[in-house]
């Protein structure tokens, strides 16, 4: 064999070797010490940050498969290490933890490696994994895809929480069985993620629900989005979420029914409303206008029950309200708003006025008159109402006056044909008319048929302290202010001579007396002076004039009072008639 011949057959022996050991190279495990690098992977030598890359970040325990990268990462007793496998071949693995982190070098090229870790710390164990980055061999071009995610409040009531991150289903040429990614949201609810190193190609992006997603309408641009090898613009897939909001409406209205005389409406009431978007409460004014009536709509509220309540106004507790569809839930998005109606209907009273003429033991035929006029003056009846009532057979008659105005009620009877004839006791005048009682307030008048009038004196017991005592015919008294004064301020008073008709009560104001006149079953008379009263320093004798007495009064019904000056006795006369 010559020589051209044995240079020949060792060339081709060579080449095979080298063919055989660079296939070893690259496609079986290396035992690769690292080289310890200070800081992260921008102090990696240039060349090597030239080379296409995928970044594993955060790391998670367990095998993760991204971009053909497949990571198994396991706990040892110094710490975490992990293994790899790759499609493509790799040229560099850079391991970050720590201050530094351990580049491993495959070069030319390598498809799998075991044991990887990153450096070690000061106790002797691994630090923890922080991010692992592989360099690739070969120059194949591949994009990147930037999904954004913006949750926007809009004009939102009250306080929303963002949830910490969403996640979305990325679908591509990378990722063929798609890939849930985790993007974290931000205190003003904006998030993204630059998914790196991808396979040229369609890239559909699908939001995944998340909790309280159905609060937010989610608007999805530009996916499927197409990623573009070695593009010098990122492409994007931008989601944005709106808030979905509902509204209330509340209205309220004043009902004044069959009220008589006018009422006013307040200008204005307040309501608290209580929900999601008023925590704490919130007092909303509603305007009310000259027909009772008054709304206002809520906007941007954030969903769910809300509580409404009416507050106290000026004059409140004259009307009875009624509040319906309180809670009232707030639909996000409904296409109809939901209402709550408040009603107040006002709350009025009644007065019965009764009439009743009283004949007692009249000798005769007496005739009622067929009706008699009353005058009523009251809120409902601010400048007077003359109300007829009609008398029957037995004298009575009653007018019901409904839906007043609650208030003081004057009634005043008026002259009727032969009103002369009667005396007249309105009983309950001024009467107060309450809102809403069960009961109608009563005016009470009596017409008693005036019978002759007797005359009555003050006395302490029948027949003690005669004008004339021992004498017959004048039985007048007269009383002593300080037996008075032992007797608790009390006298008796006495029509001929022994019938008890009621009693005084003696008053005393400095240098002044005042006698107040109780009647009981007794009347005075009317049309005339018919209480008469004398002071005396010495005990008085003789027959009495009480019509030159020095304090006179006009009285009527069953109660008077008269202001006398202070002194030791009293005559007091009085012109009464019996009621029957």
């Amino acid at each position: 064999m010559n020589k051209k011949s044995l240079f020949s057959i060792s060339v081709v022996l060579i080449l095979t070797l080298l063919m055989v050991f660079g296939v070893f190279l690259t496609t079986n495990v290396l035992a690769v010490e690292p080289e310890y690098i200070s800081g992260n992977d921008q102090a990696l030598p240039s060349d090597i940050r030239a080379l296409d890359s995928y970044k594993f970040d955060p790391v998670d325990l367990g095998i993760t498969t991204r971009s053909g990268i497949t990571i198994d990462v396991y706990d040892t007793t110094r710490g975490q290490e992990f293994d790899w496998e790759s499609n493509r071949a790799i040229a560099y693995v850079f391991v970050k933890g720590g201050p530094g982190g351990n580049l491993y070098d495959y070069t030319p090229g390598a498809t799998s490696g075991d044991g990887l870790h990153a450096p070690e710390a000061p106790s002797g164990n691994w630090h923890g994994l922080s991010h692992i980055t592989f360099y690739f061999s070969d120059e194949e071009l591949t994009g990147e895809l930037l999904i954004t995610k913006q949750f926007e409040l809009g004009d939102v009531v009250g306080d929303v929480d963002f949830p910490d991150s969403i996640t979305v289903e990325v679908t591509g040429p990378s990722y063929l069985e798609g890939e849930l990614v985790t993007i974290d949201i931000d205190a003003d609810g904006y998030g993204d993620i630059l998914l790196e190193n991808l396979i040229p190609g369609d890239y559909d992006v699908e939001e995944l629900d998340f909790e309280g997603s159905d609060a937010w309408d989610s608007d999805i641009v530009g996916s499927p989005a197409t990623v573009v090898a070695g593009a010098t613009a990122v492409v994007e897939v931008n989601i944005t979420n709106s808030y979905l909001t509902g509204e209330l409406l509340i209205t309220k209205q004043f009902e004044l029914g069959d009220v008589v005389g006018d009422v006013d409406f307040p200008d204005s009431i307040t309501v608290e409303v209580t929900g999601p978007s008023y925590l704490e409460g919130e007092l909303v004014t509603i305007d009310i206008d000259a027909d009772g009536y008054g709304d206002i709509l809520l906007e941007n509220l954030i969903p769910g029950d809300y509580d409404v309540e009416e507050l106290d106004f000026e004059g409140s507790d004259a009307w009875d309200s009624d509040i319906v569809g309180s809670p009232a839930t707030v639909v996000a998005g409904a296409t109809a708003t939901v209402e709550v109606n408040i009603t107040n209907s006002y709350l009025t009273g009644e007065l019965l006025i009764t009439k009743q003429f009283d004949l007692g033991d009249v000798v005769g035929d007496v005739d009622f008159p067929d009706s008699i006029t009353v005058e009523v003056t009251g809120e409902s009846y601010p400048n007077g109402e003359l109300v007829t009532i009609d008398i029957d057979a037995d004298g009575y008659g009653e007018k019901l006056l409904e839906n007043l105005i609650p208030g003081l009620y004057y009634v005043e009877e008026l002259d009727f044909d032969g009103s002369e004839i009667w005396d007249s006791i309105i009983v309950g005048s001024p009467a107060e008319v309450v809102a809403g009682a069960a009961a109608a307030v009563e005016v009470n008048i009596f017409n008693n048929f005036i019978m002759a009038a007797e005359t009555a004196w003050a006395a302490h017991d029948v027949g003690e302290f005669r004008y004339n005592p021992g004498r017959g015919g004048n039985w007048a008294t007269y009383v002593e202010y300080a037996v008075i004064l032992e007797d608790g301020g009390v006298a008796n008073i006495y029509a001929g001579q022994s019938e008890y008709v009621g009693y005084v009560v003696f008053i005393e104001d400095g240098n002044y007396v005042d006698i107040e006149v109780y009647l009981e079953d007794w009347a005075f008379e009317p049309g005339t002076i018919n209480l008469y009263v004398q002071d005396y320093s010495d005990q008085p004798s003789g027959n009495p004039a009480p019509g030159r007495f020095d304090f006179k009064a006009t009285e009527s019904g069953l109660e008077a009072s008269i202001r006398v000056p202070l002194n030791d006795y009293y005559g007091i006369h009085l012109n009464v008639y019996q009621l029957y």
